[in-house]
């Protein structure tokens, strides 16, 4: 299995802030208490948040401030990954786990205040 990720490429981790349209939940499961999902501007296009117990954790935009593919999307592009799996599985090679690519609301039940736009501090995955 190691053999499989040493062929990944490398990634660092950075703080990014980020404004996001965030959504709040109530939980119902043994966990409670009240939850986020946070949605991307509709205008986003190559940018994904990864979930860590469904709590927003990780940010990945595909692209370099020049306008650049990076080389994680262009691994994933050219090994015909899916790019949220592929974050999942890369993210899980530095031994993060319960880790999705959505909020997953099962026993949740969205609050009726209205959605906001809230700054989240994610850690967002970069070339290194």
């Amino acid at each position: 299995m190691a053999q499989r990720f040493s062929n990944y490429p490398k990634f660092k981790l950075i703080k990014k802030s980020l404004n996001l349209k965030a959504i709040p939940y109530v939980s119902l499961n043994t966990n409670g208490g009240r939850k986020i999902k946070v949605e991307l501007p509709d205008s986003a296009y190559g940018e994904w948040i990864i979930y860590q117990k469904n709590e927003p954790k990780f940010y990945f935009c595909a692209f370099k401030e020049n306008g650049e593919v990076n080389r994680i999307a262009s691994y994933a592009r050219e090994k015909k990954m899916d790019m949220e799996c592929f974050l999942v599985e890369l993210l899980r090679t530095r031994e993060y786990t319960d880790l999705a690519t959505k909020f997953t609301g099962t026993l949740s039940i969205p609050l009726r205040q209205k959605s906001s736009m809230q700054e989240f501090e994610l850690m967002q995955i970069v070339d290194s």
